[in-house]
């Protein structure tokens, strides 16, 4: 069970929970936060799109941002709760690369949680964290959300099956639009192409599954790729480094 802190108290601070598998409701904070997972996954959705959070990595969450989380296996996060106006926030939500230098400084802020005074060792870590986030990079595992329930109907049938190998303009037809239309469509609402949209879908679809334990070759072909090496390569495109490599590091560091 996630306790959300007392917002009336410190500017910024830094608490830890453990969770088990399942949905956290919608809903929104005053503050901005950092959710980074030490261990586990999380799919976080907002109205915009999909953040898929793999572990060692975290997720900005932007004040006022009506959002929901989910997670099929259990997850450990160390969330940093900040005012808005204390540093100048990404005007977007988005996964953030974590080093072990950062990972370190987020859990000894956890030990004190918000307790602490102005002024004193905890408050100046805090500080150190603060002027060090601006500088985080911020990690391609993003998947735009459309607006138009035309649009809609093409990317649900294939959130629920990222393997459907149909082409636009047989998902265009059943969804009642020509090909041209979906074409400009993904364009104007999502800001790239059908085939950029469903090559990320894959991606975050896939690194989820490789977090939760799966193998390559078996997500390789679970979501439509007709070779391992095909779906490695835009693994390392995105990530920088193979599947194999990028969840060994994550061992050594977790």
């Amino acid at each position: 069970m996630i306790v959300f802190p007392d917002e009336g108290k410190q500017s910024a601070f830094v608490i830890q929970h453990y969770s088990k598998p399942g949905i956290i409701p919608w809903h929104k904070h005053r503050r901005a936060q950092l959710h980074y997972v030490s261990e586990g996954v999380l799919r976080v959705q907002t109205e915009q799109g999909v953040w898929i959070t793999p572990p060692q990595r975290a997720v900005w969450i932007l004040p006022g941002v009506n959002h929901t989380i989910y997670s099929s296996r259990p997850y450990h996060l160390c969330t940093l709760y900040l005012e808005p106006t204390l540093i100048e926030l990404s005007s977007r939500c988005g996964v953030v690369a974590i080093d072990s230098f950062m990972r370190d400084l987020l859990l000894a802020a956890a030990k004190f949680g918000s307790e602490y005074n102005t002024g004193s060792t905890e408050d100046h870590l805090i500080h150190v964290i603060l002027g060090l986030l601006p500088k985080r990079l911020l990690l391609p595992l993003y998947l735009p959300e459309p607006k138009d329930e035309r649009l809609k109907n093409i990317t649900k049938r294939l959130y629920s099956e990222p393997s459907n190998p149909d082409t636009l303009a047989t998902l265009a037809y059943a969804a009642g639009i020509t090909k041209r239309t979906a074409e400009r469509l993904f364009r104007r609402e999502m800001n790239m192409s059908f085939v950029e949209w469903r090559q990320q879908l894959r991606l975050i679809t896939g690194l989820e599954k490789l977090a939760n334990g799966e193998k390559v070759t078996n997500v390789a072909f679970d979501i439509g790729y007709s070779s391992v090496s095909a779906f490695i390569k835009i693994f390392k495109n995105a990530l920088g480094t193979t599947p194999g490599r990028y969840f060994r590091q994550v061992n050594k560091t977790g």
